[in-house]
């Protein structure tokens, strides 16, 4: 799969990594949506998920651009930079609350890239920080 590897920095100021993946060219997403931020499960992350990669292929061949997205949560321990320090992040150490930070900064980098109409997708863990941003924005996440 082609696709292009990005980075973006969340309200909260957490890098995250993931991996951007263009719609077939040939393909007008007519329905609901045209693309989507796919989020991995507990400890996953972007790169090593089969499952992600098969559904961003899928979505992708019917016009929907993806993001593979990886979340503060990715691997059990990860290091990242959080106010241009260095952070100590991943699974173990991670607030469930925070994730809307993270699903709202994919959503913009999509929407930056032009897109409007944008699918939330997520796989275990993934599918519940995906619902729970949904119903509270960052605005209401307090960690």
């Amino acid at each position: 799969m082609k696709g292009e590897l990005v980075s973006i920095l969340t309200a909260d100021h957490v890098r995250l990594d993931g991996f951007y993946v263009e719609a077939a060219s040939d393909i007008s997403a007519e329905g609901p949506f045209d693309a989507a931020v796919i989020s991995h499960g507990l400890g996953g992350n972007f790169y090593g998920a089969k499952l992600l990669k098969h559904i961003a292929a899928f979505l992708g061949g019917r016009g929907i651009a993806c993001v593979l997205a990886n979340n503060r949560g990715h691997d059990l321990v990860n290091w990242s930079s959080r106010e241009a320090k260095l952070a100590t992040l991943g699974a173990a150490f991670e607030k469930v609350g925070e994730c809307s930070f993270d699903v709202e900064a994919w959503t913009d980098f999509l929407t930056e890239r032009g897109h409007s109409r944008i699918l939330l997708a997520g796989h275990s863990l993934g599918a519940i920080k995906t619902l729970y941003s949904a119903a509270n924005p960052t605005a209401a996440a307090d960690g």
